[in-house]
């Protein structure tokens, strides 16, 4: 009785396979993370108005002048 198994390159490849499909998809969800942090970051900053105030284009630039 003899039990099928995979030649030794078929199971290093299906192995290799495995591995590049788990870091594929493991560098895609940093990704979308990373993607999603910086546009809820830029919400939370366009909220408060602190967004581009480096570069002179946020609606809250000057502001504190006139309150006064």
């Amino acid at each position: 009785m003899s039990v099928n198994k995979p030649a030794f390159g078929a199971q290093l490849r299906w192995e290799w396979d495995v591995r590049y499909r788990i870091l594929s998809l493991s560098l895609l969800c940093v990704c979308v993370f990373n993607c999603v942090v910086v546009e809820v970051g830029s919400l939370k900053g366009k909220e408060l108005g602190v967004v581009g105030r480096e570069f002179g284009t946020s609606d809250h630039v000057g502001r504190e002048e006139n309150l006064v």
